[in-house]
């Protein structure tokens, strides 16, 4: 259970992942997206399966909903991480073929 105050703490190779660099950054498609925060929140809140009405009235509170963005946010980048490291894995494999 998350309590007030708690950091998600991943890592990758001992390193935060936030600060980690992705080794094969050209293998991945750059579509130069951008949007609002409020896109961001909405995609967070569609992802953990809250109400969207209530989360705009400011039903949730507002440390619950600061987790549900970070977490969202946090999410995103280890799945881009999985797949470097399976990028990383599969240049790997095929050097040695």
């Amino acid at each position: 259970m998350l309590k007030r105050g708690h950091r998600f703490n991943v890592q990758r190779q001992g390193i935060p992942i936030e600060q980690f660099a992705l080794r094969n950054r050209r293998e991945f498609a750059d579509a130069r997206i951008t949007f609002s925060t409020e896109f961001g929140e909405w995609q967070a809140v569609e992802r953990a399966g809250l109400d969207l009405e209530r989360w705009t009235s400011g039903g949730y509170p507002a440390w619950f909903m600061a987790k549900v963005v970070a977490y969202h946010e946090l999410s995103v980048l280890v799945e881009q991480h999985s797949q470097d490291a399976q990028i990383t894995l599969s240049k790997r494999n095929s050097s040695k073929k």
